[in-house]
């Protein structure tokens, strides 16, 4: 009996697939060091740290 593995499990996290939307953060934050993103109801806070890493908060 064979296995077939999945594509996409072998795919890196920073390799999306060929339908998935890429978009560069300094596109989204515009020179600022944060941005809200509203999702249905909710709120979140995508924040630029001094370090140069993302966090998304609710």
């Amino acid at each position: 009996m064979t296995r077939q593995i999945d594509q996409d499990s072998k795919r890196k996290p920073e390799e999306p697939g060929p339908s998935v939307l890429v978009v560069d953060s300094s596109t989204l934050l515009k020179g600022q060091r944060e941005l809200i993103v509203r999702h249905a109801d909710s709120r979140y806070r995508l924040r630029l740290t001094a370090s140069n890493k993302l966090i998304m908060t609710k």
